[in-house]
């Protein structure tokens, strides 16, 4: 995905560069999701659209498709448009699941060059060599590429990927692609200062870590949470439902006794709320440091990966 924010005569001129430049370019300037059902299957059009209103369907659609193993099916129609995707944006999305590369495009001072008819054939007739003789010579390399994902939030290594892989003899461009992505990685990861299932789960790692205790309770964890929320100036109001809830989507259960839900902390689930922080990267566990023989156990398992 590539997000084209900026004034629209601009990121039209960089979506007719692209069309000279990428694989199987399909310009649209309107789309809607009965149009995308007649794409042939197996097609890997790179989609070039200059909407910016699209339909939440076709969004969705296009979203949806970003991976060639799951297919989209609406009604009774199997919908195959996988492939490359730049869409012309006033804004990068907001949406945290999209994601994407955006590249801004201030206002041009002076007025744009014009891309002739011409111009535009002798570069598509240029680059569309190059990059069939890139895929023949690198196509195998690419597939069994191996990238250091590493550096990245685990929410991106498939992302991250995804853009490098392809990126074989060009080192200062793989770098810039690199700098970009471990940008948007440092943004997604702060945002588990704030993140509920992350502070859920911080918050269950803080009671494995208190001297004597065999077991807490829902509304406490509700209350730890309200703590450290408001540590990081989150103006967020939790009940005790809602952690419960929140412990629950990550696999934490307890039982229901008088005083409300129960977590005890037997052995496994101490091994459990560790090995969730670690997974969950939550803000406690960033120092390495071993706070209990769990810690210790956690730590070995991450530094052999």
């Amino acid at each position: 995905m590539l997000y084209l924010v900026g004034p629209e005569n601009a990121v039209r001129l960089v979506l007719r560069l692209l069309g000279c430049m990428c694989r199987r370019p399909a310009l649209v300037g309107d789309v809607d999701l009965a149009a995308l059902t007649t794409l042939p299957s197996g097609l890997g059009a790179t989609l070039l659209i200059d909407q910016r209103q699209l339909s939440r369907g076709v969004t969705r659609t296009l979203l949806a498709s970003s991976d060639r193993d799951f297919h989209v099916t609406r009604g009774n129609h199997c919908i195959d448009v996988y492939g490359a995707k730049a869409f012309s944006c006033d804004a990068p999305p907001a949406d945290e699941g999209e994601l994407g590369l955006s590249v801004f495009l201030a206002p041009a001072p002076d007025p744009l060059p014009i891309l002739t008819d011409a111009e535009a054939r002798a570069a598509r007739e240029d680059f569309q060599a190059q990059l069939l003789r890139y895929r023949m010579i690198y196509s195998g390399q690419v597939g069994c590429a191996e990238v250091d994902c590493r550096p990245f939030v685990p929410a991106m290594r498939d992302h991250a990927l995804t853009w490098l892989a392809p990126i074989c003899d060009c080192p200062e461009l793989r770098q810039s692609v690199v700098e970009v992505l471990s940008r948007q990685s440092r943004e997604t990861a702060g945002e588990r200062f704030i993140d509920l299932k992350c502070i859920a789960i911080e918050a269950a790692l803080a009671f494995c870590h208190r001297e004597g205790v065999e077991r807490f309770f829902v509304g406490e964890v509700a209350e730890t949470m309200q703590l450290l929320l408001q540590g990081r100036h989150a103006d967020f109001q939790l009940s005790p439902k809602k952690a419960g809830s929140l412990l629950g989507d990550v696999g934490i259960s307890g039982e229901r006794v008088t005083k409300g839900y129960k977590i005890t902390l037997t052995g496994a689930v101490r091994e459990q709320i560790h090995q969730l922080a670690r997974a969950y990267q939550v803000i406690s566990v960033q120092d390495g440091v071993s706070r209990c023989e769990h810690c210790s156990s956690t730590n070995a398992m991450t530094s052999r990966r």
